[in-house]
């Protein structure tokens, strides 16, 4: 039975540090405006609970209702820096595609623990460009049974 309802936060940031040379830091956040607003140093990755959904129909909920599935989703925030041609961004987009490929590679498929659910990449939001610095949220799903 799981006794940490957020157990997959840490275990994420551990396979990222492990799996993607090159970033400054892997990073908790609170939220998604909290991670621009930093202006922290880059490039860097910050995780963070986006909330989940209980899943609903046959296989949600076990029979007398002590037990339920929920989807759970976690964003995963790189934020690069390159100021060279502001303007057009060109230089922090070719900065952040490797990195974006080797978070992906280290997530997609794999699972934060043995109570979650490989982790699944989902629709998030935008992308974001502000003052020389890239965010790009990539959002995954997996599964819990509390």
């Amino acid at each position: 039975m799981m006794d940490n309802y957020l157990s997959a936060e840490q275990p994420i940031i551990d396979r990222i540090t492990a799996l993607v040379p090159g970033l400054v830091g892997v990073y908790h956040a609170a939220d998604l405006d909290g991670v621009a607003d930093k202006k922290q140093f880059a490039p860097a990755v910050h995780v963070l609970y986006k909330g989940d959904r209980v899943v609903e129909g046959q296989g949600g909920r076990s029979t007398t209702g002590e037990r339920q599935c929920v989807d759970q989703f976690w964003y995963v925030v790189l934020a690069v820096r390159n100021s060279r041609q502001a303007a057009t961004g060109e230089p922090v987009r070719l900065d952040a595609g490797p990195l974006l490929t080797l978070i992906l590679r280290a997530l997609q498929g794999w699972a934060p623990t043995i109570e979650h659910s490989p982790l699944k990449r989902t629709s998030g939001v935008d992308a974001g460009f502000s003052a020389g610095y890239l965010y790009i949220p990539l959002l995954f799903a997996t599964r819990i049974t509390v």
